[in-house]
């Protein structure tokens, strides 16, 4: 019976281990911090240029702004992200946030998650990442950039921080969200800090 129970609190272990502790990890790898503002700068020029040039609807009056999801389906702590943009869709979309989806295409079957992406993010916009073609190398998913109404980048980073990374009504992007509706923006153009995320695939 010792045996079994030492066992079983090994097994345990490794399994808290395996789906709550091993993604945990720096937003911004160590030493990334000064390339920050260089980088986010150019990955917002990229994707206002982007939606300009292929969905412009989603900048388009009333439009308070868009959120960009980078996913990546891989990524086990996209488990609990999925429900936070659900509710951030649910809850802003009728105010006039728009929503585009970066799908990491990269993973198996990507066709297959195109097509399950309109039912898991009802409403949003859905792009490949080969699509988009980003200039700069994304440093963790899940992570969003947002875009104010004319198209400037006012956020870039995690949704949440902690473990679990869960959905809060008072969270960051929450806070950005609130700020854009009523006309003020922003100040927090990036942040860091310890979370559930995953590496985003090296660009060819």
């Amino acid at each position: 019976m010792g045996l079994l129970v030492f066992v079983w609190l090994i097994a345990m272990c490794y399994a808290f281990w395996w789906f709550l502790i091993r993604d945990i990890r720096l937003f911004y790898p160590p030493g990334h911090e000064q390339y920050v503002h260089f980088e986010n700068a150019r990955m917002g020029d990229h994707l206002q240029q982007f939606i300009q040039a292929k969905h412009p609807g989603l900048l388009t009056s009333p439009s308070q702004g868009v959120l960009v999801h980078f996913w990546d389906p891989d990524c086990l702590c996209s488990r609990f992200n999925i429900q936070h943009v659900q509710q951030l869709i649910e809850e802003f979309g009728p105010q006039g946030i728009r929503f585009m989806v970066v799908l990491n295409d990269r993973v198996d079957n990507p066709e297959q998650w195109l097509q399950q992406a309109p039912t898991l993010f009802p409403g949003a916009t859905v792009v490949s990442a080969s699509t988009l073609a980003l200039p700069v190398q994304l440093t963790a998913s899940p992570s969003t950039a947002i875009l104010n109404a004319q198209g400037h980048l006012t956020y870039f980073g995690p949704y949440t921080l902690g473990a679990l990374c869960l959905p809060s009504g008072d969270g960051l992007v929450e806070t950005v969200f609130k700020h854009l509706l009523a006309g003020r923006q922003p100040q927090s153009g990036s942040i860091s800090g310890s979370g559930c995320f995953c590496r985003w695939p090296e660009s060819d």
